[in-house]
C-alpha cells in the first residue's frame, strides 16, 4: 500500500516539476521573443529556476534514489542560486531590506539543507517549515508598490508551488533512505 502511494506521489511530483519548468521556458521565451525590457538579473533568475525544475525532474524520475541524491542536491542548490540573483538585483535597484534580509536567511537554511551532513529528517523538515514560513511572510509583507495583484499572486504562489516540490523531493529522499534501512534490516 505505502509503495503504491508512493509512487503516486511521485509521479504527482514528476508533472508539478514539468508544469512548473514548462510555465518558467514559456515565461522566458515570452520575455525574449516579445523583447520585453528586463534587468538582467530576472532572466538570469529564469534560467536558475529552469536548471532547479530540471535536476528536480530527474531526481524524481531516478525514483528519489540514493544515487541521485547530487539532483536533489543540485535542484534546492540552483533554487537557492536564483534567490541570491534576486537578493543582488534588489540591492542593486533598491538597497538593503527586511525583505532581502528574509531572502537572505532563506538562502542559508537552502544552502544548509544543500551541504549539511547527516541533518536528519526531522531537521530538514524543521529547515523546510521555516524555509516556507519564510515565503509566504516575505508574499504577505513584501508586495512591490505598482505591482499588479495577479502578478504578485502569481510570484506568491509560484513561489509556495515551488517549496511544495521541496517538500515532496525531501518527502521523496526520506522514503527511500527509509525503504532501504527496512530492506537492508531484513
Amino acid at each position: 500500500m505505502e509503495n503504491k502511494r508512493f509512487n503516486t506521489l511521485m509521479q504527482v511530483h514528476f508533472i508539478l516539476l514539468l508544469l512548473l519548468c514548462a510555465v518558467t521556458v514559456f515565461g522566458l521565451a515570452f520575455i525574449i521573443i516579445k523583447g520585453i525590457s528586463l534587468p538582467f538579473g530576472i532572466i538570469l533568475i529564469h534560467i536558475s529556476l529552469i536548471l532547479s525544475l530540471l535536476c528536480g525532474l530527474i531526481y524524481v524520475r531516478k525514483d528519489y534514489q540514493k544515487n541521485a541524491s547530487i539532483f536533489y542536491k543540485a535542484f534546492i542548490l540552483f533554487t537557492a542560486i536564483s534567490d541570491a540573483i534576486l537578493v543582488y538585483t534588489t540591492i542593486s535597484k533598491a538597497g538593503f531590506s527586511l525583505g532581502v534580509a528574509m531572502i537572505c536567511v532563506r538562502i542559508l537554511l537552502l544552502l544548509i539543507m544543500v551541504f549539511g551532513k547527516d541533518l536528519g529528517k526531522t531537521n530538514t523538515w524543521i529547515l523546510f517549515y521555516i524555509v516556507l514560513a519564510i515565503d509566504l511572510l516575505y508574499g504577505i509583507l513584501f508586495i512591490p508598490r505598482g505591482y499588479l495583484i495577479s502578478m504578485t499572486l502569481v510570484d506568491v504562489i509560484g513561489k509556495l508551488v515551488i517549496d511544495g516540490t521541496i517538500g515532496l523531493a525531501i518527502r521523496g529522499k526520506y522514503a527511500d533512505k527509509e525503504a532501504r534501512y527496512g530492506a537492508s534490516q531484513q
